[in-house]
């Protein structure tokens, strides 16, 4: 497998560049947000990742890659609303670019009241 480079891929969707994205994608790449029923070709998704308002920054935690899939872990941050998203991303790779992107995104928030409230479980960081 070619490779890309994820944490660049990763700069560029947390700074929302429309004109190096596209250079990750092959032309007929198909992305797929799992958790809100929608696809994507590239530009339609070059158009709701860079439009969406807010300044954004990206911390990927974990990177796994096997034959021509990459797997990331990412804490996606908006610094103006403090909003912060977990996005879990496998990344097919096809000659070095991206042909599938199927991604689930899920809000960073503490455990529900009901459960703090049963004392089980520690927090992880």
């Amino acid at each position: 497998m070619d490779q890309i480079d994820v944490l660049d891929f990763w700069n560029c969707v947390a700074k929302q560049d429309k004109v190096a994205l596209r250079y990750f994608f092959t032309e007929s790449a198909v992305i797929r947000w799992h958790a809100t029923n929608e696809q994507f070709n590239v530009s339609e998704y070059i158009q709701a990742n860079c439009e969406y308002p807010g300044n954004w920054t990206g911390v990927i935690k974990q990177v796994k890659k096997q034959d021509n899939q990459i797997i990331t872990i990412t804490n996606v941050t908006n610094s103006d609303t403090k909003e912060a998203y977990l996005a879990v991303s496998f990344l097919t790779i096809i000659d070095g670019l991206i042909s599938e992107l199927d991604e689930y995104w899920s809000d960073m928030t503490q455990a529900p009241k009901w459960r703090r409230d049963m004392g089980i479980g520690k927090p992880i960081h």
